[in-house]
């Protein structure tokens, strides 16, 4: 009687471990998620050395050089969603669709920027750098803020705590690698609960 009990409990136990195994691996946000494989895969020429993981969160290492917290994988079509803490004088931003992850630039990648204080109010946060400026002033110093990033074919629009901050029609860049960035000597910047759906 107990191995016929047995059996199926088993098998059932071994289908739920394999169900919570394949869910795991389908979204990306588990297990120390994308940030904390981006920190072990350490992709690019200037990366993981400029930041630090704990809790969650990726925190910027005081440095002279700006670096990227690059994702090892590319994507095309996707939407991202994150949230950052950054201060007064931070300099960031997402960078989509680089086209070399050793030379991350405004100029190989679109770049949503993150820097309330810029000088130039056509690159303040939530603008898409040399291609959209900001549709929206934001105020989002030293709390918690979420960006998300919709990639589809030609159509990039960026959000910032829900607001559409800039909505651009554009074919230069169709895929490529995904960057966070420390500007280097100035603000400190904070990441965390990075999600990345393909479309």
């Amino acid at each position: 009687m107990s191995r016929k009990l047995f059996t199926p409990v088993l098998f059932s136990s071994l289908a739920l471990i394999a169900s919570v195994g394949f869910a795991q691996s389908d979204h990306a946000s588990m297990d120390g998620g994308l940030l904390g494989q981006a920190m072990q895969a350490d992709v690019g020429s200037s990366g993981a050395e400029a930041f630090t993981f704990e809790d969650g969160v990726v925190t910027s290492v005081s440095a002279t050089d700006p670096a990227f917290l690059v994702l090892p994988e590319p994507y095309g079509n996707f939407e991202l969603s994150v949230e950052y803490w950054a201060e007064p004088a931070t300099n960031s931003g997402i960078f989509i669709r680089c086209q070399d992850a050793d030379a991350i630039s405004a100029r190989s990648c679109y770049e949503a920027n993150i820097w309330d204080t810029n000088e130039n109010p056509d690159n303040r946060t939530g603008a898409v750098v040399l291609f959209a400026p900001p549709l929206v002033a934001i105020d989002s110093l030293s709390q918690w803020t979420t960006m998300t990033i919709r990639a589809e074919d030609d159509h990039v629009v960026v959000s910032v705590n829900g607001q559409t901050t800039a909505d651009l029609m554009d074919d230069t860049y169709a895929s490529g690698h995904i960057g966070l960035q420390y500007g280097g000597d100035n603000g400190t910047i904070k990441f965390r609960n990075l999600e990345v759906s393909p479309l």
